[in-house]
């Protein structure tokens, strides 16, 4: 008797798993301090952050600095975005690699 006899393999889909990677607009997403809020924030990988690139530990914790530079330390600064793919030593490595 092997493994495959006995096993029974029931296929699913996790429908919400990708939607992190799916096209969206302004608006589709609550903003981190909503409006008027003056004591909650959204925090994880669905707020809107501008210019943020979801999935990443980063855009989490950014938003949890959002909301810290709101509510506790107005002079916090949010440190800058990183767009490595602008940095020219990342593109040069695409070069190369491409090149292989």
């Amino acid at each position: 008797m092997t493994f495959t006899d006995t096993s029974t393999c029931i296929p699913c889909m996790l429908p919400y798993c990708i939607s992190q990677f799916l096209s969206r607009a302004k608006g589709d997403r609550p903003e981190v301090v909503p409006a008027g809020s003056k004591n909650f924030a959204f925090l994880g990988q669905f707020v809107e952050i501008p210019h943020g690139i979801v999935f990443t530990t980063e855009y989490s914790v950014r938003g949890a600095i959002h909301a810290v530079k709101k509510f506790v330390k107005p002079s916090l600064v949010v440190p800058p975005m990183y767009f490595g793919q602008y940095h020219p030593l990342t593109c040069l490595a695409v070069v190369g690699a491409l090149a292989r």
